[in-house]
């Protein structure tokens, strides 16, 4: 079993005093929940009721453009963890997030935290979220996201087919670029082999551009 400093624990105290779940703790050090409980129980902290505020089904039908587009964003941008069955997603954005978390009814918080690049020699600072749930997990991968979703993600055609553009959005805003270069404009969106394929014909066929 893993041994928690003085300033893991401090750490572990903190993050579920400001919100973040039993099982967003477990997961952050990588130990058993029995450790976790030890921890608090000797610094007087109060376990709350387990109720957390989410719409466990909200992928179960992908029925309107911003359900698309969240999916999108995460087919991007997003981790699936089928064991752990949890949901995250990230962003530079300060202001995306609170999007995805007011949709999908989530009380899970909105964190933020800065990582420095050895490379770079450069801190660079994102946001993320974890949505703990293993039922909204698989409704996800249901919908064809899974964990291993950068080697095997295929464009999700069993949508309908008037929500491809809002997924292709949520794809562009979670991992797409726009570069300009005169009177040329290119879009890219990185994705398999298999989804770049898709979405080049599909560009092609219906808007008509190369």
């Amino acid at each position: 079993m893993r041994v928690l400093s003085e300033q893991d624990e401090n750490l572990c105290v903190s993050m579920y005093l400001k919100g973040d779940t039993l099982e967003t703790v477990r997961s952050f050090f990588k130990i058993n929940l029995k450790r976790i409980l030890e921890v608090f129980k000797v610094r007087g902290v109060k376990i709350r009721n387990r109720k957390t505020d989410l719409n466990i089904e909200y992928f179960k039908e992908i029925n309107s453009p911003e359900k698309a587009y969240w999916l999108g964003y995460i087919a991007a941008d997003g981790c699936v963890h089928r064991h752990r069955g949890t949901v995250s997603i990230a962003s530079k954005d300060a202001d995306i997030l609170p999007k995805f978390q007011k949709a999908i009814g989530a009380s899970s918080p909105v964190r933020y935290r800065e990582t420095f690049d050895q490379r770079t020699k450069k801190t660079y600072g994102a946001y993320s979220i974890q949505i703990c749930s293993k039922q909204f997990a698989d409704f996800v991968r249901a919908q064809g996201i899974d964990e291993n979703k950068s080697k095997n993600f295929q464009f999700p055609t069993h949508l309908p087919r008037d929500l491809w553009v809002h997924f292709i959005r949520g794809m562009f805003d979670g991992d797409g670029g726009l570069m300009i270069r005169g009177n040329v404009t290119n879009i890219n969106i990185v994705s398999t082999l298999e989804g770049a394929i898709f979405l080049r014909d599909f560009v092609k066929n219906t808007l008509n551009l190369t």
